[in-house]
């Protein structure tokens, strides 16, 4: 009788991590079939405003906004659109369309 594997586990570049499963760190393969994590979506200003500094959304009509804090002074950030204009927090409704891709937030992978 042979010993069970004890998953996960290394092999070469893949990590094993069950039976007809592994991932290379970026996406998991299951039974021949490859799926990749889906890009974070937000719905509202106030989620936007809860991203770290420097996040990056897009926005249904193709516009790229990056988040600065302290853009303004201390506690009061901005939203700076792809051409260098920036737009208040407070303001971002009326410029940025909802729901928005996150591209980039630090500390998420």
């Amino acid at each position: 009788m042979s010993a069970t594997p004890l998953y996960p586990y290394q092999s070469g570049d893949f990590t094993v991590i069950g039976p007809e499963c592994f991932t290379d760190g970026t996406v998991i393969a299951y039974k021949g079939q490859n799926y990749t994590a889906q890009p974070r979506t937000i719905t509202t200003v106030e989620e936007a405003n809860e991203l770290p500094d420097r996040s990056a959304i897009l926005t249904p009509g193709q516009i790229i906004f990056r988040k600065w804090d302290d853009y303004y002074g201390k506690g009061k950030h901005a939203w700076e659109r792809e051409l260098g204009q920036a737009v208040p927090a407070e303001d971002l409704d009326d410029d940025c369309h909802f729901p928005a891709t996150v591209l980039y937030s630090p500390g998420e992978s």
